[in-house]
């Protein structure tokens, strides 16, 4: 009879919805140890960059205390994703065509170290990045060269030398989110998967691709959210919100 007061509302997120709703009421909400549930899909890439986008825009609508990091440079960002795109893909061609040497969580680690240790490629260079694409998602490969044309086409904003630091930082920010997540799932599955065949090979690539959306669905919505109370006739919102049409449809 409770839940019967609680009707279905909004267009997404629901149970937690409902879930904030009964703790205003005065309810308490309790997960018991003693029940599980085992609640898994394979989605695609695109699917994640989408969702990790709504999830962001949700959070904050729902929580007025959810903090969201500024994020200083669209133009940056956008090279910082361009940049972790194409070491992936030659990570991901060279894991297949070669296998992991053994351990597929050890080429992992090797690889994210590696990462983090490039120096980060952007401006006029980062289209060559973009040239052998292999994120396991044509979506989300069209996506991030849409994002890197129209961010070179933004107006520039501070003299140079200001622009450049805080493109490097937005930049290095999405490195940072990147392989953080990435080495969290890698931590994850380690002492479950060991070794290596073409099965865990091919699913720790599809798992890089799918860390590799999730990122950029984030890190796009913190850009937006730090966007939207710019006047309306200001370019860089204007593009996020063409940018935030397309990722919220159909989710």
């Amino acid at each position: 009879a409770r839940f019967l007061q609680y009707r279905y509302r909004g267009e997404f997120a629901e149970d937690l919805d409902l879930g904030v709703r009964l703790i205003q009421d005065g309810h308490r909400v309790a997960m018991l140890a003693s029940v599980k549930v085992i609640h898994s899909h394979n989605r695609s890439s695109h699917y994640y960059l989408k969702r990790t986008f709504v999830d962001i825009k949700f959070l904050v609508g729902v929580f007025p205390d959810f903090k969201l990091p500024p994020c200083e440079s669209a133009e940056g960002l956008v090279a910082g994703a361009a940049h972790v795109a194409g070491w992936l893909s030659r990570w991901v061609s060279q894991l297949l065509a070669q296998g992991a040497g053994g351990s597929v969580h050890r080429a992992a680690s090797d690889w994210l170290m590696a990462l983090h240790a490039a120096p980060i490629i952007g401006g006029p260079q980062a289209p060559a990045l973009l040239s052998m694409l292999q994120l396991g998602d044509a979506r989300v490969e069209a996506a991030l060269r849409d994002l890197l044309q129209a961010s070179a086409l933004l107006p520039t904003e501070g003299d140079e030398p200001d622009r450049a630091k805080r493109a490097a930082r937005s930049a290095q920010y999405f490195v940072d989110d990147f392989a953080m997540r990435f080495a969290h799932f890698n931590r994850y599955a380690e002492p479950i998967y060991q070794g290596e065949d073409a099965r865990l090979l091919r699913e720790w690539t599809d798992a890089a691709g799918k860390t590799f959306a999730a990122s950029l669905g984030f890190t796009l919505a913190v850009l937006f959210l730090d966007r939207r109370d710019r006047p309306e006739a200001d370019a860089e919102r204007q593009w996020l919100d063409r940018v935030a049409a397309q990722l919220t449809a159909g989710v």
